[in-house]
């Protein structure tokens, strides 16, 4: 064997070797990378199973409630971002999304899991009624708007409800019994509905005072009794037949009241006080009045603008029979009669009649 021979078997030991070598390599490293990429996957799979966000079990709201989407997170596992927003001014259901993200320290690899949840808003506030006073009480005989009494029919959701014939929904309606020609006592009542079907009924009361008359054949002989007509008595009637623009039998049975009660005199009494002697919160009303209107409670036309005042008001039945008094002596009998028992409320009639009688001779 030659020495070509011999170097030639060398070098294809050499490359056999060095083949055989570079191949356990090749597998070593291949082996390596095969176990790390599996590493790498369960340390993946691993974090994205245990990312996790818990939310609150009870997810009804009111509407109009202050809420985001992070208010519904308990708990989490890893960064929480929430997509969209919550409209708490929108009834119904609604649909989150989220996201839960983390990163393990490994092979710094980020993994990312969505979840969603929904929420409800609801509607159960009822609408409310507001009104200017729980009890009106007026004459028989008097006219009454039951709707004026009514200050606000409202929902808190769907904002004021509109005046309708029934109560459906999104409306209220009025009802009532009240017969303003027969005394007793009456309810007017407000049935709402908002539109989510929520339904508030409220009533208030109308006390119907009865106005007593006196037949006008009762007064049948008047004695000529002279009663004074001093001091206040011709501004009064002005007032009573200019102002008030009442006939002479209906002024004649106001005087022969304020003559009773006060001879005329607007500084008469203490306790009851003044032309009507008004008293307790009647006397209290007067001041008031009085002072909102720019008068001297003491004055002569601060306490017959009073007057006139309660009977438009609280005394309307009574200001009906002195308008529609007949203008003769048995009327003028009958307004103070009906003056003294439903304005006055005195303890007894008294010459009152015959005082307005003789006033109406003159």
């Amino acid at each position: 064997m030659d020495e070509f021979d011999i170097s030639r078997k060398h070098t294809l030991l050499i490359i056999f070797l060095a083949l055989l070598v570079g191949g356990a390599y090749i597998g070593y490293e291949y082996t390596r990378y095969e176990s790390t990429e599996t590493e790498k996957k369960n340390a993946y799979d691993e974090l994205y199973d245990s990312l996790n966000v818990s939310f609150l079990e009870d997810r009804i709201f009111e509407y109009g409630a202050n809420l985001t989407p992070m208010d519904l997170v308990t708990s989490s596992s890893g960064t929480v971002t929430s997509f969209g927003s919550v409209n708490t001014y929108s009834l119904g259901n609604q649909k989150i999304v989220y996201t839960v993200t983390d990163t393990e320290q490994v092979y710094g690899q980020t993994a990312i899991k969505t979840f969603t949840t929904d929420i409800t808003i609801q509607d159960t506030r009822y609408p409310t009624v507001s009104f200017g006073t729980g009890e009106i009480s007026v004459d028989e005989g008097s006219d009454l708007d039951i709707y004026a009494n009514i200050n606000e029919v409202s929902d808190p959701v769907d904002g004021p409800l509109p005046l309708a014939d029934a109560a459906v929904a999104c409306e209220y309606a009025v009802s009532s019994d009240l017969d303003l020609n027969t005394p007793g006592n009456y309810s007017v009542t407000v049935d709402a509905s908002d539109c989510s079907g929520n339904h508030t009924s409220s009533s208030y009361s109308v006390i119907v005072n009865e106005v007593k008359k006196v037949e006008e054949t009762t007064v049948v002989s008047v004695p000529n009794v002279a009663v004074s007509t001093a001091g206040n008595y011709e501004a009064i009637y002005a007032y009573l037949t200019g102002t008030m623009g009442l006939n002479k039998a209906a002024a004649c049975g106001v005087l022969a009241n304020i003559y009773a009660e006060s001879s005329f005199n607007p500084m008469a009494g203490t306790v009851y006080f003044g032309l009507c002697q008004w008293g307790g919160g009647r006397l209290g009303n007067l001041q008031n009045w009085c002072a909102v209107n720019g008068y001297e409670y003491t004055s002569l036309e601060g306490q017959l603008g009073f007057m006139y005042q309660e009977l438009q008001t609280g005394y309307t039945g009574v200001l009906s029979v002195l308008q529609s008094t007949e203008d003769s002596e048995a009327g003028a009998a009958n307004a103070a009669t009906v003056f003294c028992q439903s304005y006055e409320a005195a303890a007894g009639l008294g010459n009152r009649a015959i005082y307005a009688v003789n006033y109406y001779r003159q």
